[in-house]
């Protein structure tokens, strides 16, 4: 059993607009793996501290969700630097395939690996960094595609953000892990209707429409969508559409981290140690009545990816404490 201090909480995850409560399930959860990869484990390996004077945490670090602890939950200003849980991915045509995205480092690389965090391989992409914090699978001129969201950007300062795609490689029947190049890769450049958002929660849908949920620092988590055609207008900027918000109390619980969608066209949000199921309504995103959220044990770690297995599981990418190493368990939610 992982050393894990695993606490039951039970927490309020989200309100509806009438403020109903919304009933809740407990997840069975066991840890699958580390991510092995040497890449990513580069990218995480804690710095050498540059002073022998306490270092502040950084301001875009301490906005990531950490699930609740034991102990006190006020950021300590003498912490040392917070390491991030990369974003995963499920893949849609190959069996025990998850897709990985570095959320440390300037690396324009996605790693395979399988449900254990065995290595499967590197693929460098032709791109742009700026802050890449988002990845999904979607749909893509009659083929599947891998999207990489580069839309990090806490301080609320970038005019535009970047949406890459590209075909899904296919791993090698040896599946060694060896270093690859992605050719075809898309780019398009997206602006808010509203000003400057952070948004770490990317989704495509069956018709190929991209959502962006932004994080919601201000209390109300936004959903924007950019059509399938904007791929065809070359690198001129696209305006995203507002497709209203999320009923969830983002100011009080934290910013969304996680969306994904289901097989029947429905989505689930990770927030703080719950999975709540969302379906999109008139107004945007709102708790799914037909689904209780899934609560999560709450430990000392911190998380951003999650993605389903199937209809139930789940296998969401953390890591805890000061290890660097990013973990991967998987969640079974009980049914409705």
């Amino acid at each position: 059993m992982p050393a894990w201090s695993f606490a039951w909480l039970t927490l309020l995850v989200a309100t509806s607009a009438s403020a109903q409560d919304v009933t809740s399930v407990h997840a069975r959860v066991h840890q699958s793996g580390t991510l092995r990869n040497p890449r990513i484990m580069g990218l995480q390996q804690p710095q050498m501290a540059q002073s022998s004077q306490p270092q502040p945490v950084d301001e875009e670090d301490s906005l990531y969700l950490r699930f609740p602890s034991s102990g006190t939950d006020k950021a300590s200003s003498q912490a040392p630097a917070v390491h991030r849980s990369p974003p995963v991915i499920v893949s849609r045509q190959q069996r025990n395939v998850v897709w990985v995205l570095a959320a440390e480092g300037d690396e324009t690389e996605i790693y395979a690996s399988d449900t254990t965090g065995r290595d499967l391989g590197t693929w460098r992409v032709d791109a742009l960094y700026t802050e890449w914090t988002a990845l999904a699978v979607g749909r893509c001129n009659q083929k599947t595609c891998l999207y990489i969201g580069d839309l990090g950007d806490s301080l609320m300062r970038r005019g535009t953000v970047q949406l890459y795609r590209f075909e899904e490689p296919l791993l090698a029947f040896d599946r060694i892990p060896r270093t690859y190049s992605v050719t075809g890769v898309q780019k398009i450049i997206v602006g808010y209707p509203d000003g400057a958002h952070d948004a770490r929660a990317l989704s495509v849908t069956s018709d190929g429409t991209v959502l962006i949920l932004t994080s919601g620092f201000d209390g109300k988590s936004r959903l924007y969508s950019v059509s399938p055609d904007a791929w065809f207008r070359g690198s001129t900027r696209v305006d995203a559409h507002s497709a209203g918000t999320v009923a969830v109390d983002i100011h009080h619980h934290g910013p969304l981290t996680g969306i994904t969608r289901t097989a029947t066209g429905g989505f689930v949000a990770r927030q703080a140690n719950s999975l709540t199921f969302l379906t999109r309504g008139q107004s945007g995103m709102v708790p799914d009545p037909s689904r209780p959220a899934c609560e999560l044990p709450a430990s000392d770690q911190s998380g951003l990816g999650v993605d389903w297995l199937d209809s139930r599981r789940f296998i969401m990418s953390t890591v805890q404490g000061f290890n660097p190493t990013p973990r991967l368990s998987i969640a079974e939610c009980p049914g409705p």
